[in-house]
C-alpha cells in the first residue's frame, strides 16, 4: 500500500467522479463512491488484483449518514435508496409567495 508505485485499475466507471475513499482494516482493499447526475454507487478496489467492482444494486443514500462503513475486511455496511427518487412525495407548499397586507389599526379579538 505504501510503495508509492502507480498501476492501472480495471473495472472503473467511465467519467469517474470518485469520493469518500476509505481503506479496509487490513489495507488490501479500498472503497469509494462514484457520483453521477442521478445516482451514487459504491466500488471496492482489490489492490492485489487491481480490479474495481461495483458492490451495490440500488443507489446509495447519503442523506443522513456516511456513504459506507467497513465492518471487517470483507464486509461493508451502506444505506440504499428503496424507491426511485421520482417516487418521493411532492412538496405541499404554495406555488409562489403568499403576500399579506396588514393595516395599522386595532381589530377586535
Amino acid at each position: 500500500m505504501c510503495s508509492g508505485k502507480e498501476f492501472p485499475v480495471t473495472g472503473l466507471p467511465a467519467n469517474l467522479k470518485g469520493g469518500n475513499l476509505t481503506w479496509s482494516p487490513a489495507g488490501d482493499k479500498a472503497a469509494f463512491t462514484h457520483t453521477t447526475d442521478n445516482t451514487v454507487d459504491a466500488y471496492v478496489i482489490d489492490i492485489k488484483t487491481r480490479k474495481a467492482v461495483k458492490i451495490n444494486k440500488t443507489p446509495l443514500n447519503q442523506v443522513l449518514n456516511a456513504a459506507f462503513d467497513w465492518i471487517d475486511n470483507k464486509s461493508i455496511l451502506y444505506s440504499a435508496i428503496s424507491k426511485p427518487v421520482s417516487m418521493a412525495p411532492k412538496a405541499a407548499g404554495p406555488q409562489g409567495p403568499v403576500i399579506q397586507r396588514t393595516w395599522a389599526k386595532w381589530l377586535p379579538v
